[in-house]
Order: structure tokens, then sequence, then C-alpha cells
């Protein structure tokens, strides 16, 4: 737990508390201030003593509302949070009105220091500064710089307005900043904001600055990986999710991370039922806002689990959709699967998270580690299964077992397993279910199935082709370090289209994409599968795919200059 008047720097792996460490020494010091000042009450206009920064709106929200927990036996003081995409004009009127405790973004807060003249930082004690390294990976230096700056050049108030004394608070505005690692930006965020700070650890063999440094998993933590052909991916996956939920009350909550929106969105509108009308399972008031996130699931249910509620989330959604899903998701009392991209990975606590599914691998190993932790927090146990593609992802594993010994399953085992149980479509087709089949051949059945229905959906149809496009993109921007594991001269373009029940790769990913982007390299030795040559396949022509890959890598990279949508969704 922190406490005195240094500055401090908390490096702790994700689930581990951290965000208690600091609210509560400083709701400790706020609460003597009444038992120093003769018993008078600090109230919601006596002044703001503490700032706390976070990256996205959902971490701010999240601390907001563990510190408004914090603070309802004492109803004199008063917390806010201050964020975008909401309404500036109300978070004045909540500022004018006075606060205690304030949550923010970088951005918005900056905003506020700018324009509202109500925001009054003399009486501020403490600026904390939540995933340090995320705030610096997000673009935020400038807006952490203006905070910090605009701190240091205010004077600090001896009492508040009404004449309470605040000399029983630190003499001096305390920082401190918080993250899991401790990266090169991480340290210049350091040096720009600490002055003789202590540094805290979890693990004292942890005291080290080694930019390299990354937290291992909570030991209660039990990781796998799997091992899947591109053309068995979107089989094996529905297959996975159907096996997990086929032991009764064993998984509750799934999180199933993608690598951007548009494949999120794929993958949730074909694994919702679309016979299914009635309302989504919410609270009344978020009804209206999670009727298109929110929907009851088909192909993945069983006779133990008969009702499966799907969430997706990701970036491009409007920031109270995200929060109404993100509740929805917490609340709900049945079997549930949230899809969403790396926007749900950083700080999130979402309770009772039993498994992740990393389908599509993180953009870098330290977002790998943030995204499992969202299982296995606070001391319960949890799961996490990573799917990977054969050829140069395999080498990953290596890179896995920097974080705990991860086991290996086989896609045939779970194929075998997830199509144990009755297995139903809910839309007909051409393929059909027969006696006797072996899961080998429900396998098969199940993707024409997919196939067949999209060719008869234009609305997912135009989806998939989307996804599998921004998948494409996304796959190259894979941090530099790690792209050996992560090779485009290896990914088979259509193999991958049946990832996303296509029957082709669609043309379009970029300039030169429409008359080179036919065939892998590497994938294309191994020769067409069971329906291959009925779709087509063996008449595209070899090509040279150097250019192809050369643009889809280039314009992966400008996406994630101009965009944060792969990487925080």
């Amino acid at each position: 737990m922190i406490t005195g008047s240094a500055d401090a720097f908390v490096q702790a792996e994700t689930g581990s508390g951290k965000t208690f460490s600091y609210l509560l020494p400083i709701l400790h010091r706020v609460l003597q201030l009444s038992a120093q000042n003769d018993g008078k009450q600090i109230h919601r206009d006596s002044g703001i003593f503490a700032i706390i920064v976070a990256p996205t709106r959902e971490l701010a929200k999240q601390t907001h509302t563990v510190l408004e927990q914090l603070i309802r036996p004492f109803p004199w003081l008063v917390s806010t949070a201050i964020t975008g995409g909401e309404s500036k004009k109300a978070e004045k009127s909540r500022i004018r009105k006075g606060v205690n405790f304030l949550v923010a973004t970088p951005g918005r807060l900056a905003d506020h220091i700018d324009n509202t003249k109500a925001l009054n930082l003399g009486t501020v004690r403490w600026l904390v500064m939540d995933e340090g390294d995320r705030l610096m990976d997000l673009g935020f230096e400038e807006d952490l710089k203006k905070t910090i700056d605009c701190l240091r050049g205010i004077e600090i108030a001896k009492e508040t307005t009404n004449g309470t004394s605040l000399t029983s608070l630190p003499d001096r505005r305390v920082t401190i900043l918080c993250s899991a690692t401790m990266k090169m930006n991480v340290q210049k965020l350091g040096e720009m904001s600490l002055a003789d700070a202590a540094f805290l650890s979890a693990e004292k063999d942890e005291m080290t600055a080694d930019e390299n440094i990354e937290h291992k998993a909570p030991a209660q933590l039990h990781q796998s990986h799997v091992i899947v052909p591109a053309k068995l991916r979107l089989v094996t996956l529905a297959c996975y999710l159907k096996s997990i939920f086929s032991r009764r009350g064993h998984t509750m909550k799934v999180i199933v991370f993608m690598s951007c929106a548009d494949s999120v969105d794929f993958h949730f509108e074909l694994l919702r039922d679309p016979n299914d009308t009635t309302a989504a399972p919410a609270q009344a008031k978020d009804q209206e806002l999670v009727s298109k996130t929110v929907a009851r699931s088909a192909y993945i249910t069983s006779a133990a689990s008969p009702e499966v509620v799907l969430h997706r989330m990701h970036g491009s959604l409007s920031q109270p959709i995200r929060s109404a899903t993100l509740r929805t998701f917490s609340a709900c009392k049945s079997p549930s699967v949230l899809i969403t991209t790396d926007v749900s990975s950083r700080g999130l606590d979402i309770p009772s998270v039993d498994l992740v599914v990393e389908y599509d691998p993180a953009f870098s190993f330290a977002d790998h580690i943030h995204r499992i932790g969202r299982t296995a927090r606070a001391g319960r146990a949890g799961e996490a299964m990573l799917f990977l593609l054969p050829g140069c992802e395999e080498s990953y594993i290596e890179l896995l077992k920097a974080s705990g010994a991860p086991t290996a399953q086989t896609y045939e085992s779970i194929l075998e397993k997830g199509l144990m149980s009755k297995l139903e479509f809910p839309v007909e087709t051409n393929a059909k279910l027969k006696e006797g089949q072996t899961y080998h051949d429900k396998a098969e059945t199940m993707q024409l199935h997919f196939e067949q229905r999209l060719l008869e959906d234009p609305k997912r149809l135009e989806l998939a082709r989307n996804g599998w496009k921004s998948h494409m993109r996304a796959y190259a921007t894979h941090i530099k370090e790690e792209r050996v594991h992560f090779n485009m001269e290896e990914l088979h373009f259509g193999h991958l289209a049946k990832s996303y029940a296509l029957r082709e790769a669609p043309r379009g990913v970029g300039a030169g994409i429409d008359k080179n982007a036919r065939k892998g390299t590497k994938g294309g030795k191994d020769g067409n599968n069971g329906t291959a040559a009925k779709d087509g396949d063996d008449m595209e022509q070899q090509v040279d795919q150097g250019k192809a890959r050369s643009v889809l890598r280039k314009k992966g990279m400008m996406l994630m200059t101009g965009a944060d949508e792969f990487n925080i969704g």
C-alpha cells in the first residue's frame, strides 16, 4: 500500500489490486481532515484532492466505480469521471458544483484545464497515472505534460475556500505512476513527472529497470495453445466454445479477443441466433443501447447450457453502447461470451471471467499479458487459450514460456469434443448432418453450412469480406520485434478466407491486391481441401505475392500510426 508524501512508481502484474493500493491511502488521508479540524467535515466544495488519469474510457469508468464504492459510507465526499464521448456541458456542471476526486482520460482532462474556469487545481495533492505504458503507447504524452506542467505552476492551497485547514495533507503534490512494465516510454513519463520516487513492486526480484521486462501471468492462470490450420479456424472456435459450455456451471464468462472491429462484428453476427426476436437479456435502462450488441447464441449452446448470451464490443461503438454492453456482460447470470478487440484488454475488472480465448494473437507480448490478465484476478483460478497457425506462428510458443508453461491441445481433440453433443443449425442450408457421421465429417458439414449460409445472406457475406480484409491489414501491424513469428509471406489467403466462411479471398485489400492476393505461397503446396475444387480454388493462378504483401504491411503500419483500431479496438 502506498503511504507517505513521496512520489511512487508502482509496478505490479495485472489483477494484483494496485487500484486499491493508491485509492485507500488517499481516502484515508482525506478522511483524517475532519478529525483534525475539530470535526469540521470536508464537503464537495472543499476542492479536488486527487486526480486519477486512465488511458481508456472503460478503465476510467471502472476506477470511478471502485472509488464510488469506497466513499459510499462518507456521503459528504464526491467523485466524478470525465471522459471523451460524454457531455462536456454536464461535466462542467458537476465540476462547478464541486468534486473531491476526479477520474479522467488524458485528452478530456487537458480540455477542461484549457476551457473550464471552474476547475480549481489549487487543492490537488495527488496525481495518479494508471497504466502508464498504455498512456504512452496511445500517444497521450502531450496531454499528460500539459496536466503535469499546469499542476506544477499552481500554488498549493493551505486551506479550503471555507477556511478548513489542509495542513494534514501532504505539503507537496504527490505523483504516482502505475505500470505493468518499465519500457523506455514509461521511464520517459517517470522522468517527466516523478521526483525522488520510491519504487514499489509486487515481487522483490522484479525490482529492475530493464526496459524489456514484462510481468508474468498470475500463477493461478492455466494457459493452453492450439495449432489450427487456417481453413479450420472458424469451425474449431465454434466447437471449442460449444465444448466449454457442455459442463453445467463450469464455465460462465468467456472473453474472445480478435484483431479488429470488423472481425468482431462478423463473428458476433454469425454465431448469434437469427431466429431469436426477443429483447436482449439486459437491464431495462440498457435495453435500447444493447439491442445490437447483445444476443442469444446459436451453434455453441448445449444441453447443459441451453442459453449462451453473446456480447460484442470494440472502439468503433459509441461510449454509451460500450458502457451498457460491459455492464450487461458483467451482470449476466447465464453463460456468456464477450467478443471484443483489445479495447477490453487493459485494466478492466470484469467479475468472474473463467476463460480468455485469444483467437487472434496479440500485437505484442505485453498486450498478451494484459489480455490473459482479464481472468485469474484477485487470487481466483482462470484459463487462457491461444489459437495459432501452423508454420512460423508455432515459434511464438517459446515466447509464451516467459509467462508460464502453456499446455498444448490439438484441434482434432477440440473438434471431437465439441461435436460429441447434438449439433443443430439455426438456418437450413444444403449442408445436412447425417446419422453416423464422424466428427471430421461433421466439422466439414459445419464449414460447408457456414459458407452456404453466407451465400444466401448478403449482410453477413459483406461482414465476412470486411472482416477478412481488416484481419489481413491488422496482421501486418505486429510489433517489429515479434514479426518473425507473424510472417505475411507464410499466410495462405484462400485458407484464411475459409476462416471467414468465404469460398475465396475477397478483392480490394489494397492497391494491387485484386490481382495478387489470390493464393498463399507456402500454403499453396498443401493442395485443396474437400470443397476447394468445387469452389474454383484450383483454377487460380500462382502469382508473385511480394508486392501484395508489402502493400498490406505498409497499409497496416499506416493504420497503426493514423488510428488505434487494431490495438485498442
